[in-house]
């Protein structure tokens, strides 16, 4: 998320970039790419992952990222600390209940 922030922070007119009626679509195998490695980088996390559970995780957690991307564009210079504090928030309560496996339910809990 620090990452995200920064390079949003440096590189101001990529907001307005994000804001412009014109939409292009990335290559779909560097998007798969981009979601492979976030996903091995969970995976690398929480072993106990499966593969199909860590590319999940990937996808909620890149739109997550695009949703706050979103807000902050629209957001005036005193709201954009409270978007990030909530984001923040959200994205940690996420990935802490995936890549916890002290959380997870057991199996047998399970039944």
């Amino acid at each position: 998320m620090e990452r995200v922030i920064e390079f949003l922070r440096e590189r101001p007119a990529y907001l307005q970039l994000h804001a412009a009626p014109i939409r292009l679509s990335r290559d779909p195998a560097a998007r798969r790419a981009l979601r492979v490695a976030i996903a091995n980088a969970f995976r690398a996390k929480d072993p106990s992952l499966t593969n199909e559970k860590a590319m999940l995780t990937a996808n909620i957690t890149l739109q997550m990222v695009k949703g706050m991307t979103t807000l902050y564009a629209e957001a005036g210079p005193r709201e954009k600390p409270l978007i990030i504090a909530e984001y923040k928030k959200a994205l940690t309560l996420y990935l802490g209940s995936v890549l916890s496996a002290d959380e997870r339910p057991s199996k047998e809990s399970r039944r």
